[in-house]
């Protein structure tokens, strides 16, 4: 991603920089919302499974 910017910005092309921005702006989202849902599952699970110093 960097690289693409990086080349757009040698050829000073505003449309390549714009299209690389979006790009990464899609790929964060969506890292984004695959930690959010695994943080999700992972307090279910915490919160389903019996503690083990309750007796």
């Amino acid at each position: 991603m960097g690289y693409s910017i990086r080349t757009a910005l040698y050829q000073s092309d505003l449309t390549k920089i714009f299209i690389a921005l979006f790009l990464i702006g899609i790929v964060i989202s969506v890292y984004q919302g695959l930690l959010e849902s695994l943080g999700t599952r992972i307090i279910r699970k915490i919160s389903t499974e019996p503690s083990s110093h309750e007796e």
